[in-house]
């Protein structure tokens, strides 16, 4: 087990994937199935990187991601906090980095439950 802070590291993973492409993640959290997706758009940003998410479900999210195709890379400031399992109500956390190669998205991103409430 891999702790950082008051956060449980679940999952950690580095994807090779190109733009547009929907990758998905199945977990289970505390006994509690999560359904991730994460999409990189290939879409420029005027603005600056913008991450956003939604719930497509009770146990599921889409994560998307804009304007993060920069060789020096992207990551999120802080851990995006999607809600709480059912099973013992801790914070779902997804730290995402992601370097643009080329044509190709090399993502990493970790999944961390929260100290209990």
């Amino acid at each position: 087990m891999i702790t950082v802070g008051d956060k449980t590291l679940c999952v950690s993973e580095t994807l090779l994937v190109k733009d547009d492409e929907e990758i998905n993640v199945t977990s289970l959290l505390d006994n509690w199935e999560l359904k991730l997706t994460i999409v990189i758009s290939s879409q420029p940003q005027n603005s600056g990187p913008t991450a956003s998410w939604r719930a497509v479900s009770s146990n599921h999210a889409r994560i998307d991601l804009k304007g993060w195709g920069v060789s020096l890379g992207t990551s999120t400031d802080d851990p995006i906090n999607l809600g709480y399992t059912d099973t013992t109500n801790r914070d779902i956390l997804v730290s995402i980095c992601n370097h643009r190669i080329g044509n190709i998205n090399r993502l990493d991103f970790q999944i961390y439950l929260g100290g209990a409430k």
